[in-house]
């Protein structure tokens, strides 16, 4: 993988290639044997296959190319599911509860 940075005219300002297992948190950018910490610009995650040097603009294609959602940490993954989790088991109480209030006494 790799980190494209860029600034608010879509110029790369910086690649780091060879990221390997990325995750974001907050404003802070980890992965094996490195990260960026208070990232104040826009930032792509991308595949190695992009090809892109400094300086480059970045296109559209390569901004929807972005994986940064699915490098979030475990934390955060597990923050969400817990998330999901808890609707639905309010989904459930509820049902129970419906069906309990149709039976008849």
């Amino acid at each position: 993988m790799k980190i494209l940075l860029y600034d608010a005219n879509k110029t790369v300002i910086d690649v780091i290639d060879n990221v390997q297992k990325p995750y974001v948190e907050d404003d802070n950018i980890f992965w094996v044997e490195g990260s960026l910490l208070g990232v104040k610009v826009q930032y792509s995650i991308v595949d190695d296959t992009v090809e892109v040097i400094k300086g480059d603009t970045m296109t559209e294609e390569i901004i929807n190319s972005d994986k940064k959602s699915e490098c979030i940490s475990e934390k955060d993954r597990l923050t969400q599911e817990n998330a999901e989790l808890r609707s639905r088991l309010e989904i459930a109480e509820l049902a129970i509860i419906s069906l309990m209030d149709s039976m008849p006494m």
